[in-house]
């Protein structure tokens, strides 16, 4: 309750002072647009055109090489470009870009928006790329573009085609016998919208595929008497919840490192994709979730990684979970809530910290936590960019992990059309940049028709090459291998039948 009244007591004079801006820019700035929403303003913060902490980039394979002129004709028809039947524009903000005006942050016109600009082949930016694109440039022009800042006064997105691409397993469609792609980057900042818009953009739009296809956060069902009583105490009850969180989630280990001065310099690699019934034979095997064998398999790796280091090992280490709501605007939006999940890794034995991992996942989801955070986002969103920053840096835990449902889609289904033909999509893969703070290691993951990549990324003070990053990706996978091949102990599966 204290939390709430000084929370309240801060913010709704600022509230005031955020109408009154809002309603004197229509005199004294007429050429400012909307203000940005309070859950992409917490985000929007953060200057894309200096030094960006959180670009967000969304790749998707192709099966060939498209023409770039015909690829981006199409991409605004459908996308940047595409208007209302009333005529106006469903996504002004990809004209937009961010500007403030008494304190606050909004959305002003770009009067020279280029389209040349913000779609383009990648090659029209170095000299050096040529030929084919191995997997390893590849991961090398991700590396740039996660912290790569915008062109100033300009709306924090493009689309980048790298062509003539070789990854090393992607998938081809039945029948086809071409060894070249091509991947069609799609990079903004954060704070213009979230990867569900991407997705609803790449997939929709484009392939005519629903992204309500896609698998929704599963949240357990409480009864009639659990749910009024939650009511009656959430204002007490809630804020409680998020503040032992807070505490419970400062990590003190030799891989929490950060600060927000420094730009991070990220190493980074990715798994080979891991079957989704792979890891669905493992989660009914021992009784868990899907999500639990996944996170349980990352913490081994780290713990196996930080004992090859000689480190201490700690009881626990924190991962950031960010977590999409249901019923997303069809606009760009930033539309999720964010939690702590306490991950077991000082528990040595993998079994044992299948099943606790299982349990921390689950005592999250019933917690008031994630609801509470529904509330603390905008309102510290409505705020000043420069008070943002003191409430929108992560001190707290060592890992951000983002593991997002892609839309299920069968074989030969997913393409996308222009002029010049239809273009097949392989592969569907994200990362992002690691925000403000302590935390040194980001895994992201998309599952894609029949399965899933875990795309990692390591402060170069923690691991100092992309080889040190495929290490702890393969022990990883060694983690995630042994919970699919070993039979759970009676021990746990006593464990599991008691959760």
């Amino acid at each position: 309750m204290a939390l709430l009244l000084t929370l309240t007591t801060i913010f709704i004079p600022i509230y005031i002072l955020r109408g009154v801006a809002s309603l004197t820019k229509k005199i004294f700035r007429p050429d400012l647009d909307q203000m940005i929403v309070t859950h992409s303003a917490v985000l929007a913060m953060d200057d894309p055109y200096e030094r960006p902490q959180w670009n967000l980039c969304v790749w998707i394979v192709l099966d060939r090489n498209p023409e770039i002129n015909d690829l981006r004709e199409t991409l605004l028809e459908r996308v940047f470009l595409r208007k209302l039947p009333n005529g106006q524009f469903a996504d002004p903000e990809y004209q937009q870009y961010y500007s403030k005006w008494l304190g606050f942050l909004f959305w002003k016109w770009d009067p020279d928006f280029d389209k040349y600009h913000h779609i383009r082949l990648y090659s029209e930016d170095t000299q050096n790329l040529g030929g084919i694109i191995t997997e390893e440039k590849f991961r090398q022009i991700l590396k740039t573009l996660t912290w790569a800042p915008f062109k100033v006064k300009t709306s924090p997105w493009e689309c980048l085609l790298v062509n003539d691409l070789q990854l090393n397993d992607t998938p081809r469609e039945q029948g086809t016998t071409v060894n070249l792609q091509s991947a069609l980057i799609f990079r903004v900042h954060h704070g213009l919208c979230d990867g569900f818009s991407i997705l609803r953009a790449l997939m929709q739009e484009l392939g005519k595929i629903s992204i309500t296809t896609a698998v929704r956060p599963h949240f357990p069902k409480k009864g009639f008497l659990r749910r009024v009583f939650e009511i009656c105490t959430f204002p007490l009850l809630a804020p409680y919840q998020f503040s032992r969180t807070l505490v419970d989630a400062y990590d003190v280990n030799g891989w929490h490192r950060g600060g927000c001065g420094r730009l991070k310099r990220l190493n980074a690699s990715f798994t080979p994709r891991i079957p989704t019934e792979f890891i669905k034979e493992a989660k009914d095997k021992h009784g868990v979730s899907f999500t639990a064998v996944l996170m349980s398999g990352i913490v081994g790796g780290i713990r196996n990684v930080m004992t090859q280091q000689g480190l201490e090992i700690p009881k626990n280490m924190n991962a950031a979970i960010p977590v999409p709501l249901p019923n997303h605007p069809l606009k760009l939006r930033n539309h999720w809530v964010f939690s702590f999940l306490k991950l077991p890794i000082g528990i040595e034995d993998p079994l044992r910290r299948l099943q606790k991992t299982e349990r921390n996942i689950r005592k999250l989801k019933e917690s008031l936590v994630p609801a509470f955070s529904f509330f603390i986002i905008p309102i510290v969103g409505g705020t000043f960019p420069g008070l943002m920053k003191i409430f929108n840096r992560n001190n707290f835990s060592t890992l951000l992990i983002s593991n997002f449902p892609g839309p299920q889609v069968s074989e030969g289904k997913n393409f996308f059309t222009t002029k010049e033909g239809k273009y097949y999509v392989l592969d569907m893969n994200f990362n992002a940049g690691l925000g403000c703070g302590n935390v040194g290691l980001g895994l992201f993951m998309l599952s894609y028709k029949d399965g899933v990549r875990i795309v990692t990324e390591v402060d170069d003070r923690i691991l100092p090459d992309d080889a040190s990053v495929q290490l702890l990706n393969e022990e990883i996978l060694k983690e995630i291998t042994y919970l699919h091949t070993t039979s759970p102990s009676l021990e746990n599966s006593q464990l599991s039948l008691d959760k």
